[in-house]
């Protein structure tokens, strides 16, 4: 697998606007980046998006799950997959 740099002035950004824990997932050996703080922003998706360009991002599916106010994006990147889920 190639690996990817990802510029550290555009995450150190991220970090200093969002607030967020890095965890397993519930019930999964996965791991989680749960934002906590900033999300509210119409702008989160948009700068979450700019921290990761490097990894090519490619939106697969948008899926809205309206029982739960949250839509989840699935994401192709070079590094795989990764899966965004956002209350709305």
């Amino acid at each position: 697998m190639e690996r990817v740099y990802l510029d550290l002035n555009v995450i150190t950004e991220i970090i200093k606007m969002y607030k967020y824990y890095f965890r397993p997932g519930y019930g999964s050996s996965k791991l989680l980046i749960e934002f906590f703080i900033g999300t509210e922003s119409n702008s989160f998706i948009s700068d979450l998006f700019a921290a990761l360009s490097e990894l090519n991002l490619e939106i697969i599916d948008v899926s809205e799950l309206w029982m739960n106010d949250e839509i989840l994006l699935n994401i192709h990147t070079e590094m795989g997959e990764l899966m965004i889920s956002k209350d709305i």
